[in-house]
């Protein structure tokens, strides 16, 4: 199992649109990639707004670098609809590979 991180901060007026967005947008594309195993959408208070962080699971390392279509899999494609609601957002995209999976679900 591969984890893939990404952070963004948004703030209190714009995180609706963006909650909105991934819901729209970004989860079917997610839900539509093989190898998807599921998300989770984590966030922390942050200044007046919040800060996300996004874990993505995958089948493998293949899989997860599927998603970048091609281009260099360490750099994250964000959507202007995504980055208009956001008012900082990482570059890059983090993979992690799962040693212990203890008590967690996936997507089968």
């Amino acid at each position: 199992m591969i984890a893939r991180t990404w952070s963004a901060i948004t703030s209190q007026e714009k995180e609706a649109g963006y909650l909105k967005t991934v819901r729209s947008l970004v989860l079917p594309h997610f839900d539509e990639a093989q190898g998807f195993k599921g998300s989770l959408f984590l966030k922390q208070s942050h200044d007046d707004g919040w800060k996300y962080v996004v874990i993505t699971f995958w089948e493998s390392l293949d899989a997860a670098y599927a998603l970048s279509n091609g281009q260099d899999p360490k750099v994250a494609y964000i959507p202007d609809e995504i980055s208009d609601t956001l008012n900082e957002f990482d570059k890059t995209v983090e993979y992690y590979e799962s040693v212990i999976e203890h008590g967690v679900q996936f997507q089968q």
